[in-house]
């Protein structure tokens, strides 16, 4: 994962995408700046609460883009598999 500034993304969104991208810079400058207000209640009541996290959920892009998903979900069913076993 790569991360850059968010001035660096504006100059490139108005150099190569004429600014398309405005808005959404925009927004995640201000979101930046203030956070994000929010409160999981209502979604996890009609949800559910979430059983993945975000550093989780990367990992598992990381591993599937690079091709190692199914050694990876193997490697978790076999955990699972032993871990009911006891």
């Amino acid at each position: 994962m790569t991360t850059i500034s968010l001035s660096l993304m504006s100059v490139l969104d108005t150099l190569f995408l004429g600014k398309q991208m405005r808005r959404t810079v925009q927004m995640m400058q201000v979101l930046q700046r203030y956070g994000e207000i929010g409160d999981p209640t209502e979604a996890n009541r009609l949800l559910g609460a979430p059983t993945t996290t975000l550093h989780s959920w990367c990992e598992q892009q990381r591993l599937h883009r690079s091709g190692k998903a199914k050694a990876s979900h193997e490697e978790k069913h076999s955990l699972a598999s032993k871990e009911a076993e006891s």
